[in-house]
């Protein structure tokens, strides 16, 4: 196809359904019917629905800020943890003494950006404070230690199965009457040699059934390629079982 039919072909797709030539070629829409490009999710739509929904922006603001959120939900923060703008270095020594390994996210920010991890030893306790004293305000974190299988998924970075929930209760109780709905549960996880497991990070995604905890599709990434086994460890994804699956979902109501 020539360059002047790909642009046409664009501008008609963002015209008809609002897709950007970045999502033109990741969902290839040369591809697809008119029929099969309504049916593709955009950017454009999860912004709708994320500013039709998320309608307490009070509390999705802490949720965005790392620091507020680690507070807003101490309860359920089984780590050491500080601000790395506000500890000394004997508090961090004492905070992190018998860690082996820190995570440093900013405060604020998206996509994994700012993000560094650092082995911890009594011989280079110090120098890792003097390097994270001198960064932008953020989070520092011990680093956590995943279960097993997951680490044998995928062992780059710590890999996360996303619960996407919705109130029903407080944006439309006639939708179905429950408290809490899940409305998808998705693992992400890190790429090759990835500290963090987001697209854009280099990490992967892949969907999970929601009866079963097991991964049932292949993964992608943000370049629209798609893998059967995981790229770096070469597991094979779809059955995949996720550990303490239905475990996470009782605690996702139990903190709602």
């Amino acid at each position: 196809m020539g360059r002047g039919r790909y642009e046409r072909k664009i501008l008609g797709s963002q015209t008809e359904n609002g897709c950007s030539a970045e999502e033109f070629f990741l969902y290839r829409f040369y591809e697809l019917t008119p029929e099969e490009q309504e049916k593709v999710f955009l950017a454009r739509d999860s912004r709708k629905i994320t500013k039709k929904y998320n309608v307490n922006r009070k509390f999705i603001n802490t949720i965005y800020h790392k620091e507020r959120c680690n507070e807003y939900f101490s309860k359920y923060i089984k780590r050491a943890w500080c601000v790395n703008t506000e500890i000394t270095e004997a508090e961090f020594i004492r905070l992190f003494q018998n860690s082996r390994r820190v995570f440093f996210k900013p405060a604020t920010g998206h996509h994994g950006d700012g993000a560094m991890d650092f082995d911890i030893s009594p011989e280079n306790i110090r120098e890792v404070y003097r390097i994270l004293a001198g960064r932008d305000r953020g989070v520092v974190e011990e680093y956590i230690a995943q279960h097993h299988r997951m680490q044998a998924l995928a062992p780059s970075a710590v890999n996360a199965l996303r619960l996407v929930t919705i109130s029903s209760n407080d944006i439309r109780p006639e939708l179905d009457g429950e408290h809490l709905k899940i409305l998808y549960a998705s693992q992400k996880m890190g790429g090759v040699n990835s500290v963090v497991d987001n697209l854009v990070g280099g990490g992967t995604v892949a969907s999970v059934d929601m009866k079963t905890g097991k991964i049932c599709t292949d993964a992608a990434d943000d370049q629209g390629n798609v893998y059967a086994v995981h790229p770096e460890t070469g597991v094979r994804l779809k059955g995949f079982e996720v550990p303490y699956y239905h475990e996470a979902v009782e605690l996702v109501e139990e903190i709602y």
